[in-house]
């Protein structure tokens, strides 16, 4: 290309450099044309560093998992309850995540919880009392600790990382006038799921939505006065319901519009001892493997807790059964089998009672009523297996 300035010759302009040519590179125009580049291709190119990584899952798993251990205290009057104390335990968290430090003891636990349960009134049966209610439970965090079993309030002091509703039953059986076993028993649903922060991890604790059993075992303390009941209680909760999403393997791309026909309909027929066997079934195998778990050759060697836990389920078992009415069939083998876990979970109470108060006559008479329902719940298991033994194996 030639320029032509007035009353000059044609000049040539000056050559365009090339990267690839022999002319010489004008390096400061070079550089600048790259860094532009550069700079308008990174945005394109580079990873998307700045989407932050989802948090971690505490006190969240699937069905039947343990996603909380719960030490505490109950204080209950005429109309309300307050269930107040510390996780042990949680899914997804480790000790040093739970504890400021490695006593393990409530005034260096990081996570706190605190529960208000307005009571319907007490029914009355002999030495037992039974109370209902619904109310929410909060669970919080202090990273420094710092609760004291002296101020119920300083359980719920921290920061609120989740919030449950909870509908609550509870059992008191009286052995004297401030001596007393309890056992609560009840659902959480999760309503709120913040996240929090531990060290350089963010947790989010629990899912909004997440259906789990609460449960706990204890004995009155000698706070008890008047109306006013105290307890020392341990417990646990576990998931009994969430959502879940259904992936199928291998699909690549979305489901087709029509479904295939359902491949159910040619099934054989469910049995007709159904839903009775199977609560009949779990009912055993709860007992079967609770007292396997078990060690009553002795006083002291007996888990107070565990035996009034244990005795706790087999009663929910027994008013599962009670709540249906089995075919006709198996009226019989029905009426044995609560039989067998009502003496069973009379003798585990008595057992736990004998080994907390160190009364070896009262523990020798408690074990002779245990091995009775274990010789009934044996009955049960043999009538039980003959019934199944009529269903459809398909």
């Amino acid at each position: 290309m030639l320029t032509c300035l007035p009353g000059t010759d044609p000049v040539p302009s000056a050559p365009r450099p090339s990267v690839f040519g022999r002319e010489k590179l004008r390096l400061p125009g070079f550089f600048a044309a790259l860094l532009l580049a550069v700079a308008l291709i990174l945005p394109l190119t580079a990873p998307a560093t700045a989407q932050e990584a989802a948090p971690l899952q505490a006190a969240s798993g699937p069905l039947s998992e343990r996603t909380m251990v719960l030490v505490g205290r109950t204080v209950q009057t005429a109309g309300r309850l307050h269930f107040f104390g510390y996780l042990n335990a949680a899914s997804g968290l480790a000790g040093q995540d739970l504890f400021a430090d490695d006593t393990d003891q409530v005034a260096s636990a990081r996570f706190t919880f605190s529960a208000d349960v307005a009571l319907q009134p007490a029914t009355n049966r002999a030495d037992t009392t039974s109370f209902g209610g619904e109310g929410t439970l909060g669970i919080y965090l202090a990273t420094s600790g710092g609760a004291d079993w002296r101020d119920p309030a300083s359980f719920s002091a921290g920061d609120l990382v989740a919030d449950y509703d909870v509908s609550l039953r509870e059992t008191l059986q009286r052995q004297a006038a401030n001596v007393g076993v309890l056992v609560g028993d009840g659902t959480l649903t999760q309503a709120t799921a913040n996240t929090f922060t531990l060290g350089d991890a963010t947790y989010r604790f629990g899912v909004e939505g997440l259906g789990q059993r609460l449960r706990f075992t204890g004995a009155l303390t000698p706070d008890t006065a008047g109306n006013t009941l105290v307890a020392g209680v341990n417990g646990y909760a576990e998931v009994t319901s969430r959502d879940v999403k259904v992936v199928r393997l291998g699909q690549t791309s979305a489901p087709a519009a029509t479904p295939a026909p359902a491949e159910t309909s040619a099934a054989p027929s469910a049995c007709a001892l159904e839903p009775w066997l199977g609560n009949a079934t779990t009912a055993l195998a709860l007992a079967d493997q609770g007292l396997s778990n078990l060690d009553v050759s002795a006083t002291d060697t007996v888990d107070v807790v565990q035996a009034q836990g244990l005795a706790g389920e087999i009663d929910d078992a027994i008013a599962t059964l009670r709540g249906s009415t089995p075919p006709d069939e198996a009226a019989s083998a029905n009426r044995l089998l609560v039989t067998a876990l009502s003496t069973t979970s009379r003798g585990l109470r008595a057992v736990a009672f004998a080994a907390d108060s160190g009364d070896a006559t009262s523990f020798s008479q408690a074990a002779a009523a245990l091995g009775d329902g274990r010789a009934l719940l044996s009955q049960a298991q043999g009538n039980i297996t003959n019934l199944s033994a009529t269903c459809p194996s398909g």
